[in-house]
């Protein structure tokens, strides 16, 4: 299996996870506080070529009491970081990130994609199991590029493998996946790599107009998830088959439909940053599906509630908000509490409360022009969501 022009696309992957991949989960609203500073931490956490020795870096630090996620790969994990911290921030979680660019999950030996051993790649992936073990994450989120197949080396600076390519990567993958178990995680997920589009992919979207983009850039399904995208998937779901307490997670139907995969939605937008990576918020929109699978995997509270909607109706406060992401339980019930701000407090407006499994609260009469805080939860068998909050003026 050769791939032509593998090196040099490598090479870009690598240039591009520093100059592009921390920059794009850089991009909320100057106004979050919180997101800015996840951002932040993002920027710090993808390690780079030279990186020897892993790090413990948090995307959202939580509380010590929180179960950890933890990502773990190359830039094709990092690229997913951004639905994990959506899951993270809504289920009361934390989210820790082990990626380095060019040095893909499976215990491998490669090059960096310049012809050149890549040995920092083979001891910052054991620097970062061990420490993976040492921080006991509940769940551990694993993701590579599959198109490592032309620089495969049989030792730390030995000569290309060639046709084992697939051997090599299923005893690499089953390695790190032996590794992993040893840490005693509730469960692992794999991810099969994303669909990949033609190198032109940016200057194809930035010619066509939106209606024309899935059309004109995008490709049939079995060259965006081509013969070696198969192959390995093929092998590492046999490997995952034999893994208790490993889930797989094949992510295509959000992409391809009908024979044919999209880099963009159906409004025209651009769910890629280039070729081979996803842009931000695509990735962020993908936390449901990413919800559900960790669901079955560990314990996890109720999201946090949506779409809490706060209005004054005959002298009193009606609080409605939307169904969460049920976490490993069943919703059965919803908590309110409405406390009055300080100023109100002190001409002795009381608080009010609801209980119970409806949607909506409403409060007894209260006077016209009292401001509130207003906490909504869900609550499950599991235990309570992080509160979703609103303020009534």
């Amino acid at each position: 299996m050769q791939w032509p022009g593998w090196r040099a696309l490598l090479a870009c992957l690598l240039a591009w996870s520093l100059a592009a991949a921390a920059p794009a989960a850089a991009t909320p609203d100057p106004a979050d506080p919180e997101r800015a500073a996840m951002a932040a931490a993002v920027q710090g956490c993808h390690e780079w070529v030279p990186s020897t020795e892993a790090r413990r870096c948090w995307v959202v630090r939580g509380r010590a009491s929180q179960p950890v996620i933890m990502l773990f790969g190359d830039s094709h994990a990092h690229h997913l970081h951004p639905a994990l911290a959506e899951i993270a921030q809504r289920h009361g979680m934390r989210l820790a990130q082990l990626t380095k660019s060019g040095c893909p999950a499976p215990s491998v030996h490669t090059e960096t994609g310049k012809g050149d051993p890549h040995p920092q790649c083979f001891l910052w992936r054991e620097s970062a199991l061990a420490l993976m073990a040492r921080m006991k994450p509940a769940v551990v989120v694993v993701a590579s590029s599959y198109h490592y197949n032309d620089i495969l080396l049989d030792d730390e600076s030995g000569a290309p493998v060639g046709p084992d390519y697939l051997d090599t990567w299923g005893a690499g993958m089953r390695a790190t996946l032996t590794s992993i178990a040893a840490g005693g995680p509730d469960g692992v997920i794999v991810v099969r790599d994303t669909p990949r589009f033609a190198d032109d992919l940016l200057t194809c979207l930035s010619s066509a107009t939106a209606k024309e983009r899935a059309r004109s850039c995008g490709l049939p399904t079995d060259k965006a998830l081509d013969r070696n995208n198969r192959q390995v998937w093929d092998v590492e779901s046999a490997i995952a088959a034999g893994s208790p307490g490993t889930t797989l997670l094949d992510l295509t139907d959000e992409f391809c439909d009908s024979g044919v995969c999209s880099p963009t939605n159906p409004d025209g937008e651009s769910r890629y940053l280039d070729a081979n990576h996803l842009s931000a918020p695509f990735a962020a929109s993908l936390w449901r599906r990413f919800s559900a699978v960790l669901a079955g995997v560990t314990q996890m509270r109720p999201s946090t509630v949506p779409a809490v909607r706060v209005k004054r109706a005959r002298g009193r406060v009606v609080v409605r908000w939307g169904r969460p992401m049920p976490g490993s339980g069943t919703v059965r019930s919803y908590t309110t509490r409405a406390t009055p701000i300080k100023k109100w407090r002190n001409r002795g407006v009381k608080g009010f409360s609801c209980s119970g499994p409806r949607r909506r609260c409403r409060s007894g009469v209260v006077p016209p022009r009292a401001s509130y805080r207003i906490r909504v939860m869900a609550v499950s068998e599991i235990g309570r969501s992080p509160a979703a909050r609103a303020r009534l003026r």
